[in-house]
């Protein structure tokens, strides 16, 4: 096939469509440098023209990670809950069964026909229907009506907890959509910006440069970073310039306790500075700007312990 012309693609909207976050980044810079130049009425037209897009994007972006947020709260409901059911309520449930129903009986069985499993594996929904199903096999049996009352509450938790995770959900995924929209928008937007640039510069192209933030669109640097720390071991593990919109993943994959931070130079220890401690076999997301000012560009992990320490870090 006739491969498509380099300059007839938008890279504009190609990095857009790939990364939410990046789309905002390079949106918010080409509408800083529009409205810095904007001295020049060619520019402030310009700035006129996108500056709409370029908000109706930023609201969009919000709008779809606040929901994202929510949607996670409400996932984390519906775990918590799980993991309550099994083992705490189901052991719970099955010794004041066995009061009443000898274990191994046929009544016992009729109420328990597959044990506990039911509630402990499976699929989410499965689990929950699992809760159900025992309150209407409870149902027969008079001295288990109090039980049958807690059983049928907690599914009620259960199913309005996974009703709203599923709603959610669903809100994300069409707050997902609108941004994708207004990302289109606005890139299509900015190519159309670099074209009358480029028409306005064409004897000096290079002119054009500061009003598109080519860091990040060009920006094919590392991301992941992985490695084992001795004892008492102080790593400096990359140099970058962050924005206020970045965010790092920190996790500890062994046994022990790490921290991580932001130095102004390459051999800085950690005393003054911010240092976010990861708990051993955890991980957490983190905003850059919770280390401190961005103009600390060294990013150390350091290990306190005196156990061999592994850790991943990923800018997202």
């Amino acid at each position: 096939m006739k491969k498509t012309w380099l300059y007839f693609v938008n890279p504009f909207l190609v990095l857009g469509k790939k990364n939410f976050k990046k789309a905002v980044k390079i949106s918010t810079y080409h509408d800083s440098a529009l409205q810095t130049a904007s001295g020049d009425p060619f520019y402030a037209a310009m700035y006129a023209a996108y500056h709409p897009f370029h908000l109706a994007l930023v609201a969009a972006y919000n709008t779809w990670k606040t929901s994202g947020g929510m949607q996670k709260g409400s996932t984390q409901t519906v775990e918590e809950l799980l993991n309550l059911l099994s083992p705490v309520k189901i052991n719970a449930w099955d010794a004041q069964v066995q009061i009443v129903l000898p274990k191994n009986s046929s009544d016992y069985v009729s109420v328990f026909p597959k044990g506990h499993t039911s509630f402990a594996q499976g699929e989410i929904d499965e689990r929950i229907n699992a809760v159900q199903q025992l309150g209407m096999a409870l149902a027969p049996f008079v001295p288990l009506a109090a039980l049958k009352l807690e059983v049928d509450t907690f599914y009620g938790q259960l199913n309005t907890a996974r009703n709203a995770q599923l709603g959610k959900k669903g809100d994300t995924e069409h707050y997902s959509d609108m941004l994708r929209e207004k990302i289109s928008d606005s890139m299509v937007a900015m190519y159309g910006d670099l074209g009358l640039v480029m028409d306005k510069t064409k004897t000096n192209p290079i002119d054009a440069e500061p009003l598109f933030d080519l860091d990040t669109i060009r920006n094919h640097q590392q991301s992941v970073f992985k490695g084992i720390l001795a004892g008492n071991e102080n790593k400096l593990l990359v140099e970058r310039t962050f924005s206020n919109l970045d965010e790092m993943r920190l996790q500890s994959l062994a046994g022990t306790k790490l921290g991580f931070y932001m130095a102004a130079n390459a051999g800085d220890e950690p005393a003054g500075y911010n240092v976010i401690e990861v708990e051993a076999n955890t991980k957490v997301i983190v905003k850059v700007t919770d280390f401190g000012p961005l103009t600390n560009h060294f990013l150390h992990v350091l290990n306190t312990g005196v156990t061999k320490g592994e850790y991943k870090v990923q800018i997202i």
